[in-house]
């Protein structure tokens, strides 16, 4: 699910005691679903700078249960250049996601579950279950 996020308030509520010291510092984000319903999401505050997020950006919880901005423009390769994705990374979770290994991957255009669809000869067919995003893959060995 895609939310918008309304503000990023510090976290102040350690309960009885204070905050540990090795803790990291958190922050909590309210967000809002498509029908404005409003939830609260606590995640570590140095991920928020990390990540750029700020309030209006559009996000999704992914696979960590941490929060990252979704993928909201028409032309995404404009918004999201090379500096911003971890191309071995991304290569890793599609061979690991057509291995079986990977139970656990989040559209980031629609918040929905990005799966294997099915085979073709030597080409994997990938996609999300709730939108049009595909991905097909073709393996060669060197």
């Amino acid at each position: 699910m895609i939310y918008r996020l309304v503000d990023i308030l510090e976290d102040i509520d350690f309960g009885c005691e204070e905050r540990e010291g090795d803790l990291p510092l958190m922050a909590v984000a309210v967000l809002e679903d498509p029908d404005n319903n409003k939830i609260r999401f606590k995640m570590p505050d140095a991920l928020f700078t990390k990540r750029g997020l700020q309030a209006g950006d559009s996000v999704y919880i992914d696979e960590d249960d941490t929060l990252r901005k979704a993928i909201t423009s028409p032309d995404w390769t404009k918004e999201f250049g090379s500096k911003d994705i971890d191309v071995a990374g991304f290569v890793r979770d599609m061979e690991d996601l057509v291995n079986g290994r990977k139970k656990k991957w989040i559209c980031p255009f629609c918040g929905g579950h990005i799966v294997v669809l099915g085979k073709d000869g030597d080409e994997n067919h990938i996609g999300c279950d709730s939108c049009d995003m595909r991905i097909d893959l073709s393996a060669t060995l060197m």
